[in-house]
């Protein structure tokens, strides 16, 4: 639907795939986007490179903005205003691009760092909308440092180094969650190790995700020795100094298999998680850059 309000022929089979799509030449419109969407934002912003006229997106909150940054680099005629982003037909030139590490990825190891000891994740992207797992390691009292920053491809890039701390519990609400949205399972992890009561809220998404991550987190964390309560929309976590470890399911859910691996870690006992090759999702040598293969 935006892309037609560009004029683009996309036609689908009832609703679904197989999907058309018929040349035709777009000409610029306004698109709000009612909720906030990095991909949707970024095929209106591809499209507009070679509409007549002027694209406009406006999105309720800020989603990522990778492509407006890359875009940017090769020298596409784009603006940023706030939540809006304007983008006219442009002629891009190449560009030698250095990709950083993924956040949502390093997280694991920065985890880790904090619960074990010191961790160093090299060449890591800190793009400002992406590092709510450092705003999260702020609130906790996490100590890390961002080492040898850079800019490369207009992404701000660093080496994050993370030490053992003693933790605080926190509290998350609805501002909070968009920014770690996919850390959220693993921020919920650190929690059970931190001193008192932490509170996740507004995070009813993660009901939707690969597995429903409130109902899945909870019982990571209690099935490691932690206490941790649902709620519709979150978790109220209990925090102890320690964790005895103990077996957990992954539901196929990557970012669940990859935090009780954290846990387990952490724990005192280990344990064991089921079906672990999910992880391959979004990190396959995960298990190899931990050194081990099941816990």
């Amino acid at each position: 639907q935006p892309l037609s309000m560009l004029g683009a022929d996309v036609r689908t089979t009832d609703g679904h795939a197989p999907v058309f799509v018929f040349p035709k030449q777009l000409h610029g419109a306004n698109v709000p986007l009612q909720i906030a969407s990095a991909q949707v934002k970024s095929a209106i912003l591809l499209a507009g490179l070679s509409a007549d006229g002027e694209t406009t997106i406006s999105e309720p909150v800020k989603s990522r903005d990778h492509t407006e940054r890359m875009l940017a680099a090769m020298g596409a005629n784009i603006s940023v205003n706030g939540n809006s982003v304007t983008v006219k037909r442009s002629n891009l030139h190449a560009l030698d691009v250095c990709v950083p590490a993924d956040i949502s990825s390093a997280a694991y190891f920065m985890a880790l760092g904090a619960l074990k000891g010191k961790t160093l994740c090299k060449n890591v992207g800190i793009n400002p909308t992406r590092i709510g797992i450092l705003t999260a390691f702020d609130r906790l009292g996490v100590k890390y440092s961002l080492l040898n920053k850079r800019v490369s491809g207009g992404e701000e890039t660093a080496d994050i180094l993370v030490e053992k701390s003693n933790m605080q519990a926190i509290s998350l609400t609805a501002e909070d969650v968009p920014s770690m949205i996919d850390e959220l399972p693993l921020v919920a992890l650190l929690c059970a190790f931190a001193e008192g009561e932490s509170r996740i809220t507004g995070a009813k998404e993660l009901r939707v995700k690969e597995s429903d991550r409130i109902r899945t987190t909870k019982e990571l964390i209690c099935n490691l020795g932690g206490e941790c309560e649902e709620l519709p929309d979150g978790f109220i976590i209990r925090g102890k100094k320690t964790l005895v470890g103990g077996d957990c399911e992954s539901y196929l859910d990557h970012r669940i298999a990859m935090t009780a691996a954290v846990g387990m870690i952490a724990s005192e006992k280990g344990g064991n998680i089921s079906r672990p090759e999910c992880c391959a999702i979004s990190f396959p040598d995960f298990f190899d850059k931990l050194g081990v293969k099941s816990y």
